[in-house]
């Protein structure tokens, strides 16, 4: 533009002078001055070597053309023109295109998206770098690219260039520009330039939009989470007023939720006791960031209770802003652990006072705490059971069943016995008989062991032992004799028979006599039946085995056995299989027409039901009550009699409930206690 000035100022002068000179000549002497400012404008750095060059030229011609001419001295004056009008040409361009160049380097290095817009139609006429996403779009038009395509609010537009134009600058708008998945937020600011032009400068602020956005949600969020809690939640700011509380902390203290608003102070809502423990501790929230501690809070209507205080410092960096926490009512827990002092002190009393020798055991066998009872009876010091294995005090020949009883123990506690008995080992080596309950603490991994000494018991029950074996050997030697006797009587009565058969009268009596020793025959063999009951511990029996055994003992197999109770254990008389065995004969000789035996397990309430059936004619319902009596049915009469007072031992029941014409059916109710279920992994 400043060239093109200069030339047509050239061009003007150089008219009027040949309007004045009247003449060509002295126009023709100034065209040079077109190619000195052309090429002196485009090569700054060179220019006043160019017009140099160019008025040497020009004197050189001049002198050949007009030699000798006195205008050469004028022609010499005209070089020095040339020669200054070169030099001003190259200072002006060289300073244009220095400020072009700052102004480009300004406009395309610039952080923020610069334009260059026609205020009056929108247009944009230049765009840095930065902005090249923004325009991106206005290459796919087919009109040019204007600011209404960045921005397509036109109301907001409109009224925003007509604010430029009419203040000539305005700045930090925050606008929403792009269009669909292209929309950012910027902050604009504008100023007019030359011939209704502004300069726009478009700032990215959507990441600290977005920013703010996620920190008002979460605000958001933390206001509803706090106001859904059902503890108090508060803060405070450094001088100790309320600034935030939920809804459950003006609830818990009785204030209106417009009482914020008149200023209440944390201590407010302490007793005046601990007010200064209040103000000391702050000192270590504000160092510590977490606190916690109990106070006694105070209500608006002036109630008490206890309160845990969990208490950080709100920070802005180093900056301490106030305080922030969380009130916990513990009056419960407090009522709760005076209740549990007091229910451990009882407890504690009636442990140590019960009389029984007790101690709680471990989930590893060894001794926690032992009463005086107790350490008296094992002949220790009390405070020395603390921490004995429980297996130190029992003798060598129980030790390893109290292990198994132990781990099973460990593994269901219902699967281990609960009473037993056993010997224990004092501490001078003297032996004690025992008997142990042993039961699970509920919630914990503990046992409560109890002793009673059996010791004289034992002893009795040893010697009662003796005496019965004595008794027996006795009644085995005189069953024996009578025995030997009865077949010498039936041996002389077979000869009396002889000797009187043709004497009608004579021969019922001799068969009455028969019959009697054949009763006192009976009797004698039931004696040694009977005796046999009760003689040996009960013990776990596996109810398939005994019935296997008992079965096969049968004069004849040929009636299948069909059994439905795998696994299953019954506590009882060793002569269970005796019992089993009555019930099986029994079916043969009076079921007439049995073809199979069946054998099932069922529970009723805690109990336990072993039914044993058959398919034969049943039993009639007149005699159901006195088949279990002595000397009742056809046979010996002491078979099921017999088969109940061997159950009866271990507390069993039997009844027959079966069906006349469809079979009997004799149901065996087992006390809770006295059945479990066995696996091959956790045989007994």
């Amino acid at each position: 533009m400043l060239v093109g000035s200069m030339l047509f100022s050239i061009l003007l002068s150089e008219v009027a002078l040949h309007q004045i000179s009247g003449g060509l000549t002295v126009v023709l002497t100034h065209l040079c001055y077109f190619p000195v400012v052309i090429l002196a404008f485009r090569y700054p750095r060179r220019g006043a070597l160019i017009a140099t060059i160019t008025g040497l030229g020009y004197l050189a011609l001049l002198g050949l053309l007009t030699y000798p001419d006195p205008d050469l001295i004028a022609g010499i004056m005209q070089f020095y023109v040339y020669v200054i009008i070169g030099v001003i040409v190259s200072s002006l361009a060289s300073d244009l295109q220095q400020n072009e160049m700052k102004y480009h380097s300004i406009f395309n290095n610039s952080a923020d998206c610069t334009l260059l817009v026609n205020v009056t139609t929108g247009e944009i006429l230049d765009a840095n770098r930065i902005c090249a996403d923004m325009v991106a779009g206005c290459a796919d038009r087919s009109n040019q690219c204007s600011l209404a395509y960045l921005w397509p609010d036109t109301a907001e537009r409109t009224a925003f260039l007509e604010e430029v134009q009419r203040n000539t600058s305005v700045s930090g708008r925050e606008i929403r520009i792009g269009r669909n998945d292209r929309v950012m937020y910027v902050l604009l600011s504008a100023a007019m330039l030359a011939d209704g032009i502004a300069v726009m400068s478009l700032t990215d602020i959507s990441e600290k939009k977005a920013i703010e956005l996620a920190l008002r949600q979460s605000e958001r969020r933390f206001r509803e989470l706090t106001e859904l809690l059902p503890l108090p939640v508060f803060e405070a700011d450094t001088e100790g007023r309320i600034t935030f509380a939920n809804l459950a902390a003006f609830e818990t203290y009785g204030y209106p939720v417009e009482a914020l608003t008149e200023g209440i102070g944390m201590l407010d809502l302490i007793v005046p006791q601990d007010r200064d423990r209040v103000r000391e501790n702050l000192v270590h929230v504000y160092r510590d960031h977490m606190v916690v501690r109990e106070y006694t809070a105070l209500t608006k209507s002036g109630k008490r209770f206890p309160v845990v205080i969990h208490a950080s410092s709100i920070r802005n960096g180093t900056e301490i802003l106030g305080i922030r926490g969380i009130a916990i009512d513990v009056t419960e827990e407090r009522n709760t652990q005076q209740v549990i002092r007091e229910s451990e002190a009882l407890y504690r009393t009636i442990f140590d006072n019960t009389g029984a020798a007790t101690a709680i055991v471990g989930d590893n066998g060894r001794i926690l705490l032992a009463n005086h009872e107790f350490s008296l009876l094992l002949d220790y010091p009390q405070d020395s059971m603390t921490g004995m294995k429980m297996t130190d005090c029992v003798a060598a020949v129980d030790r390893d069943r109290v292990r198994s009883y132990h781990q099973r123990r460990q593994a269901d506690p219902r699967d281990a016995p609960r009473n037993y008995e056993m010997q224990f080992v004092r501490r001078g080596g003297d032996q004690l008989y025992c008997s142990v309950t042993v039961a699970h603490i509920p919630g914990t991994e503990r046992y409560v062991v109890s002793l009673l000494d059996i010791t004289e018991r034992q002893r009795f029950f040893d010697a009662l032992q003796e005496a019965n074996k004595k008794l027996s050997i006795l009644s085995g030697i005189t069953r024996h004799d009578i025995l030997n006797q009865i077949t010498a009587i039936r041996w002389y009565i077979e000869l009396i028979r002889e000797s009187v058969a043709g004497n009608a009268a004579i021969v019922p009596s001799i068969n009455r006599v028969m019959e009697c020793v054949d009763t006192v025959s009976r009797q004698i063999m039931f004696t040694r039946m009977y005796e046999e009951i009760g003689i040996a511990a009960p013990r776990w029996q596996h109810i398939e085995t005994v019935m296997r055994t008992a079965w096969e003992q049968l004069p004849s197999a040929d009636v299948p056995l069909e059994l439905s109770a795998d696994g299953l254990e019954v506590y009882a008389d060793p002569l269970l299989e005796r019992v089993f065995f009555n019930l099986m004969d029994n079916s043969l000789r009076h079921g007439e027409q049995v073809t199979r035996f069946t054998v099932s397990f069922t529970t009723s309430g805690e109990d336990g039901r072993l039914l044993f059936e058959d398919d034969g004619v049943g039993v009639p319902a007149d005699i159901k009550g006195r088949i279990f009596s002595r000397n009742f049915g056809k046979n010996t009469g002491f078979g099921l009699f017999l088969s109940r007072d061997i159950l009866g031992i271990t507390g069993i029941t039997i009844r027959e409930t079966g069906t006349e014409g469809t079979g009997a059916c004799f149901e065996m109710t087992i006390p809770n206690g006295h059945y479990r279920f066995v696996t091959p992994d956790n045989d007994s």
